[in-house]
């Protein structure tokens, strides 16, 4: 496929699309049916539905019995953090491998045209975006999220949130499992706002903002601060598509 047909590269080999961003019509005001029905099988396909299906085998195989999550263990609790680094690992590579490693598709489709392995910078850890990248995410982003996901799970198995059946009640949950990725990119973008201003973004943004190149295990390395935020909205969306399995 000719990236050129879709879009421009400038001299230094950056790619940039011809047509503007567009915000969904779900948001649109006033509303537009038509073009909200038309788009609908791309809200679904293929990453929602992929996403869906991700968390319902997660909480089939992963998620201890309620039961067990009523009592604060180390055994499960470092069972669901080795599985989240085990998954975090084998999706960001997957991707980093095709086209950071091989560089299957090369500079097409590509923003920012350099590697990150091309040009070392002291700016990261041991001169590695990747390295810092890894370090990052095992260190403080997976940790965070995990500890969220437990202190949810805990939670739900006190009685403490709702925790309903599709069974009992399958219309409420099939309309919160369509709600619940609005809800995460309406939080995603308020917070980005938020942390976009100087003192936050100094604090908390610019360690993410200080990558140019972006390979795919970049945006799970953000500061402590940013990861803390983002995964509150990411373990509430998540544990409700998971209480609703």
């Amino acid at each position: 496929m000719d990236d050129l047909q879709f879009g421009i590269r400038n001299k230094r080999g950056d790619w940039a699309p011809k047509a503007r961003i567009e915000v969904a019509p779900i948001y649109a005001m006033p509303p537009k049916p038509i073009a909200l029905l038309k788009w609908l099988p791309h809200y679904f396909l293929p990453w929602n539905l992929l996403f869906a299906a991700s968390a319902l085998a997660y909480w089939r195989f992963i998620v201890p019995p309620a039961e067990t999550l009523k009592t604060l263990q180390i055994g499960w609790a470092l069972w669901l953090f080795a599985t989240n680094c085990v998954a975090v690992f084998l999706f960001y590579s997957a991707i980093e491998l095709r086209l950071y490693v091989l560089r299957s598709q090369g500079n097409h489709f590509k923003y920012n045209a350099r590697f990150p392995a091309d040009k070392p910078s002291d700016v990261f850890w041991f001169n590695s975006q990747n390295a810092e990248g890894m370090l990052r995410t095992f260190l403080t982003g997976v940790p965070i999220w995990t500890a969220f996901e437990i202190g949810m799970l805990w939670a739900y198995g006190n009685g403490i949130g709702p925790w309903v059946g599709f069974a009992d009640h399958p219309l409420y949950l099939a309309a919160l499992a369509l709600l619940v990725p609005v809800y995460h990119e309406t939080h995603f973008f308020l917070i980005h706002r938020l942390i976009y201003w100087g003192p936050l973004y100094r604090w908390v943004h610019s360690v993410h903002g200080a990558t140019g190149v972006i390979p795919d295990i970049t945006p799970s390395t953000p500061h402590p601060g940013r990861r803390s935020r983002c995964t509150r909205s990411s373990n509430c969306s998540t544990s409700h598509r998971f209480s609703c399995m």
